[in-house]
């Protein structure tokens, strides 16, 4: 009898072990078709969660018509994203189209030979923190020294000739990636609208049939999502509160030193979501332009503007929108920013604070399940 009940046992756990296998087999290979995806498909998510609130009002107003009521939430959201950004990029078009004509009425007319006519670059790189520029630049030149570099309209003249077919060549090469590129956002930004769809009409049942399998107390669910919630908006909100104001702020120091604003300053918004050299990729050319027309104190102007007040608006401004909503400290959020972002790429904007926001919330849920030890731990 013994035996047979040991018997059992042993297939009752060796069937468990293998379905455990079987299930981690499933999910691993379910995970490795759906990478290609998994950032579409989690922005779906966590759009469906920060447009839940309208979608409940509009699944009201239509009663049994979960079909439509998801699809008009999602066309909500197509509005509320890109109606706006559509405005703007009208307008950001309009300015750019003007800029780019300035450059070429400034390249035509032989200003930038002028410009360039006039740098001693012998004496610009005579200094300790441009000196390890010397040598690329004299074998850009293929010159021995750069004292010898003939500035002169005709050697100008072949330079950006060369500069030019340079650049045409790096631009053919790039087209292909770059239209791989849009095509895969385009796709991307399908899927995500597809699976937010079925969130706003099945987000309910989905959410119930996760809570029925998290092995967690309903208290502790409760818990797990609400600030999960919490972070996604802090999030969203952080990261569009800090674009805007660091787009507002160049928006200011370009309309002072004489640049489109408009333009520029929206090019700095979108600039400033790119990991580690975020506004740099904007205002550094602006001030090297500044610096080649001779314009000296708006340069200096435009430099300290961006490295003091834009700088300090992304290392203090993000931190502290984000802190109140997340419930996290702005240390906290600093490095879950930072970490984020060097793991995963831009998206750990996002992951980020989600492994933070997980982490604090599961510390939160063990610190409350084991009071009563940890109060007793604390007197001994």
């Amino acid at each position: 009898m013994q035996a047979r009940d040991d018997a059992g046992r042993w297939a009752l756990w060796l069937s468990r072990l293998l379905f455990i296998a079987l299930l981690a087999v499933a999910l691993g290979l379910a995970l490795a078709m759906l990478r290609g995806q998994f950032h579409a498909i989690v922005l779906g998510i966590l759009l469906g969660s920060l447009f839940r609130t309208p979608h409940r009002w509009l699944a009201r107003r239509l009663p049994g018509w979960q079909n439509l009521a998801a699809l008009l939430g999602v066309a909500m959201v197509v509005l509320v994203l890109l109606a706006p950004a559509g405005v703007l990029i009208s307008a950001v078009i309009r300015q750019g189209v003007s800029s780019v004509k300035g450059v070429e009425t400034w390249i035509s007319d032989g200003r930038l030979r002028d410009a360039v006519s006039r740098v001693d670059l012998a004496a610009l790189v005579d200094r300790p923190v441009l000196r390890h520029l010397e040598q690329p630049l004299s074998r850009w030149f293929d010159v021995a020294d750069l004292s010898q570099v003939d500035l002169t309209n005709s050697r100008l003249s072949e330079m950006l000739g060369n500069l030019g077919e340079w650049l045409l060549n790096g631009l053919a090469s790039s087209i292909r990636p770059v239209l791989t590129g849009t095509g895969q956002a385009l796709a991307g930004f399908f899927i995500m609208l597809f699976v937010l769809f079925f969130v706003f009409r099945d987000g309910e049942a989905i959410g119930a049939t996760i809570r029925r399998l998290l092995p967690l107390a309903r208290s502790q669910e409760e818990v797990l999502f609400g600030r999960i919630r919490d972070v996604v908006r802090a999030v969203v909100f952080g990261t569009a509160i800090t674009a805007l104001a660091q787009g507002l702020a160049g928006m200011v120091a370009f309309r002072a030193v004489g640049i489109p604003s408009l333009f520029w300053g929206t090019v700095m918004a979108v600039a400033s979501l790119v990991p580690a050299v975020g506004t740099a990729l904007v205002w550094v050319p602006a001030v090297g332009y500044l610096l080649l027309v001779g314009r000296t104190g708006p340069a200096l102007f435009l430099g300290l503007w961006c490295l003091i007040v834009v700088g300090s608006i992304d290392n203090l401004l993000r931190p502290l929108v984000m802190r109140g909503r997340s419930g996290m400290s702005s240390l906290a959020v600093f490095f879950s920013i930072v970490g984020g972002v060097q793991l995963f790429g831009p998206m750990g904007l996002v992951y980020g604070p989600l492994v933070f926001g997980l982490c604090a919330v599961c510390l939160y849920i063990y610190e409350i399940d084991n009071a009563a030890f940890l109060a007793r731990q604390d007197r001994l």
